[in-house]
């Protein structure tokens, strides 16, 4: 079974030892910074706040280590679960309260999408693995490409809608808001990182060929006209 795990369903390479890399880096500076400021402002000091971070950075490694849609899924629920508790982690501040349940709710909602669409895919190619589905495709033993077509895409919204890319990014202005400074720092880097290398990894290394710097710009110039800080640094960063 862990043989299994290893080789089919576990990918060990540069590329996700670059990314674990990045996780840790930026999970440590969170903590570095969170020092004294949880405190300050109303939070627990006690041992939640740093076991959420590490449960965060051990989905974001799941995510960009699986060679399953399964494995995805558990990381990305697991990075998910941590983000919801985080984004409330102000137990007394009603911004930190209200940010922590949309984030719960539409998160609930894009779990849906991803699970449906994972569930679709399989019905379509008889395997949740990369390599099945690659193999599938390629030897034209598909069930429908109708049905892989609507799998992909109900695939691609709820992990959209999970980590904020466009064009489903609008809730995450008013989540990064009124949650605590030190997550939405964590929230506008390690989580668009994981999704963007378990994305990489999804198909194929196709995102190469996008080029973001012109999102960047369009993203940027539309957050200056938003007279809140954090909501100008969070669109900036889709």
């Amino acid at each position: 079974m862990n043989g299994f795990f290893l080789e089919v369903c576990w990918v060990l390479s540069r590329y996700s030892a670059f990314f674990d890399s990045l996780y840790i880096f930026i999970g440590l500076i969170t903590l570095i910074f969170s020092y004294g400021y949880m405190e300050k402002r109303g939070g627990r000091t006690r041992g939640e706040y740093p076991a959420l971070i590490i449960f965060a950075v051990i989905g974001m490694m799941l995510m960009t280590r699986a060679n399953d849609l399964v494995i995805v899924f558990l990381g990305l629920e697991l990075l998910s679960l941590s983000l919801y508790v985080l984004v409330g982690f102000l137990r007394h501040d009603d911004f930190s309260n209200e940010s922590g349940l949309k984030y719960l709710l539409l998160g609930a909602f894009a779990t849906g999408f991803f699970f449906f669409g994972a569930a679709i895919t399989y019905g379509a190619t008889g395997t949740t693995n990369y390599s099945g589905i690659i193999l599938a495709i390629t030897n034209d033993t598909i069930l429908s490409s109708i049905y892989l077509s609507l799998g992909i895409g109900l695939l691609l919204i709820g992990f959209a809608f999970k980590v904020a890319l466009a064009p489903f990014h609008m809730w995450s202005p008013d989540v990064y808001q009124g949650a605590p400074t030190t997550v939405t720092g964590f929230l506008c880097t390690a989580p668009k990182a994981a999704g963007f290398g378990a994305l990489l990894i999804l198909f194929n290394r196709a995102f190469v060929e996008i080029h973001y710097q012109w999102q960047d710009i369009f993203f940027g110039f539309f957050g200056c006209f938003d007279h809140d800080c954090w909501q100008y640094f969070c669109i900036s960063t889709v």
